[in-house]
C-alpha cells in the first residue's frame, strides 16, 4: 500500500503491530494521520510483516541483508523510484504503532547501513531501539500493555539524550463515548451510531453521557461479554473505538496534526 504525491517532500514507512495487517493500519484513527500527511505532500508506503504466523517485525536481527523484513522494504523501495514520483534523495521516517513502534529502531539501524536519509520516527506505543534519529513517542493512559506515560516518558528522554534534540512524548486520554463516534467507520451513518451508543447505555457499558461504568482490569471479558449479546451487526468494530477512546492499547490519531508537523519539520531542507 503506497500513496505518493506529486513532488513529495518525503516518505514515511509505516508498521502495524503484533498479529497486525494492512487492514489494521487502514482504520479510521490511522487515516487522521495519513490525511495529514497527504497535506504536507509526505508520502506513505506500507506492507505486511513478513512473519504471518505472529504478524511481527523481526526487530533482532539487525543485519540489512538478512533481516526477515528489510531486504523486502528495499524491494519496495526500488518499485517506487520506478513507478511513483518518489526521487533516490527524497528524505524518509517511519512510524509504528506497539511493535512495529519497536520496529523503527531496527529499521534505522538498517536504513543508514543502507545509506537511505531517514529523518525521524513516530512511535506509538511502543519503544524499542533508541537510535540517534529524532523520535515523536505517544503512550497511553490506560495502555493494558504497558505503554503508558511512565514507561515511555524515560523513552523519550534518552531518545533526546541521544540525538542531542527533544523528543516529544504525548500521552492519549481516555475521553468520553460520543453518540456519533461510530459514524466515523463508513459501516454506520449518525442514526446508526446512536442507536449503538443506546444499547451500550442499556448494557450498563457506558452512562448517557458516554463516561465509562466497567472496570478496565475486566476489559477483555466486558468487551467478549458486549459482542455476545449486542442485538446489531458489527460489535467488532464498535470495541475497536471503545478501546480507542478508553485509552487502551490502540492508536488513536489525537496527536496527528502534531506528529504530521513533527515529521515535516524533520523532512524539509
Amino acid at each position: 500500500m503506497w500513496h505518493i504525491p506529486e513532488d513529495p517532500v518525503g516518505l514515511v514507512w509505516v508498521f502495524h503491530g503484533t498479529n497486525g495487517n494492512l487492514a489494521a493500519i487502514t482504520q479510521a484513527e490511522w487515516l487522521l494521520i495519513y490525511n495529514q500527511l497527504d497535506a504536507r505532500r509526505v508520502g506513505i508506503v506500507a506492507t505486511n510483516s513478513t512473519d504471518r504466523a505472529a504478524g511481527q517485525w523481526d526487530l533482532d536481527d539487525l543485519d540489512p541483508d538478512t533481516n526477515a523484513d528489510f531486504p523486502r522494504l528495499v524491494q519496495i523501495h526500488r518499485l517506487l523510484l520506478e513507478d511513483t514520483p518518489l526521487r533516490p534523495d527524497t528524505p524518509q521516517a517511519a512510524l509504528g504503532f506497539s511493535q512495529g513502534a519497536s520496529f523503527t529502531g531496527s529499521f534505522a539501524t538498517m536504513a543508514e547501513a543502507q545509506g537511505w536519509d531517514l529523518r525521524g520516527l513516530i512511535k506509538h506505543q511502543g519503544a524499542g531501539l533508541t537510535s540517534a534519529l529524532p523520535a515523536f513517542y505517544v503512550s497511553a493512559e490506560n495502555d493494558e500493555t504497558g505503554q503508558t506515560p511512565d514507561r515511555l516518558g524515560p523513552a523519550a528522554e534518552e531518545c533526546g539524550a541521544a540525538a542531542g534534540v527533544s523528543c516529544p512524548h504525548r500521552t492519549g486520554l481516555e475521553i468520553p463515548l460520543d453518540p456519533l463516534r461510530f459514524a466515523r467507520m463508513p459501516e454506520f451513518d449518525q442514526e446508526q451510531s446512536a442507536i449503538m451508543f443506546d444499547e451500550l447505555v442499556e448494557l450498563g457499558i457506558v452512562d448517557p453521557q458516554g463516561e465509562r461504568l466497567v472496570d478496565l482490569a475486566n476489559l477483555e471479558e466486558v468487551l467478549a461479554n458486549y459482542q455476545r449479546a449486542s442485538a446489531y451487526p458489527a460489535p467488532s468494530l464498535v470495541v475497536t473505538q471503545l478501546r480507542v477512546v478508553w485509552a487502551t492499547h490502540r492508536l488513536s490519531g489525537a496527536f496527528a496534526a502534531e506528529e504530521a508537523t513533527f515529521l515535516e519539520s524533520l523532512l524539509l531542507p
